[in-house]
């Protein structure tokens, strides 16, 4: 079972560029989960549709300055409204009936947000671009506020799983394996190897208060 993706949405103006810019969150680090939908709009106001043939890229400037690239497609972000049928009168009062054409569908730009435009922890900046021959329009810029991811920001870990030490893991691990190892060679019986390992056990553990502990 896949992972339900994430999808931002935000709407962009490619000819404002100095408006407050959208902010959507992100995590540094995660990887095919996150994508953004821009819908474009000129002058803060009237829609704006992309060219449907049009080369999108989405650049991304991480706060170490360090850019990234993804290619971004054009999408239908709203379906076309169905045509419907209104009631009018004509010149002379008659009542007529007039098919009214319904809304076209908007259509706006698509892309994942990689990790390498997340990578680092802070806020990156984003801008759509699009390019047809040689004609190139860019959206103005975007925000992520991209949160930590604490996997990537750890320099130590710990040598305890679930609360048991690593290496007293490792060595029980050892030991019983060199035993099974003697009785299927036949250095000792595997009456003998059973034996050993009880003896092992009931040295290295001990049950009380309704748990299983390893004696140091």
């Amino acid at each position: 079972m896949a992972i339900n993706t994430l999808i931002s949405e935000v709407t962009l103006d490619v000819y404002d560029h100095d408006t407050t810019p959208s902010v959507i969150k992100t995590i540094a680090l995660d990887n095919q989960t996150r994508f953004v939908h821009a819908y474009l709009q000129s002058h803060g106001t009237d829609i704006y549709q992309p060219d449907l043939t049009a080369n999108v890229t989405l650049t991304a400037l991480r706060p170490d300055k360090v850019a990234a690239e993804v290619a971004g497609s054009v999408i239908e972000l709203v379906p076309a409204g169905e045509d419907h049928e209104e009631y009018q009168e004509d010149e002379q009062g008659n009542p007529i009936t007039v098919i009214v054409p319904g809304d076209p569908a908007i259509y706006g730009l698509s892309a994942e947000i990689t990790q390498a435009m997340i990578a680092v922890q802070g806020i990156v900046l984003f801008q759509f671009k699009m390019e047809s021959g040689n004609e190139v329009l860019r959206t103005e810029i975007f925000k992520a506020d991209n949160g930590r991811a604490l996997d990537a920001d750890a320099t130590e870990w710990a040598d305890e799983y679930q609360g048991y030490n690593l290496d007293e893991l490792v060595e029980k691990v050892d030991f019983i394996g060199e035993v099974i190892r003697q009785a299927v060679i036949g250095d000792i019986s595997l009456d003998d190897a059973i034996l050993e390992t009880h003896v092992y056990i009931d040295h290295r553990l001990s049950v009380h208060d309704n748990g299983i502990y390893i004696n140091t």
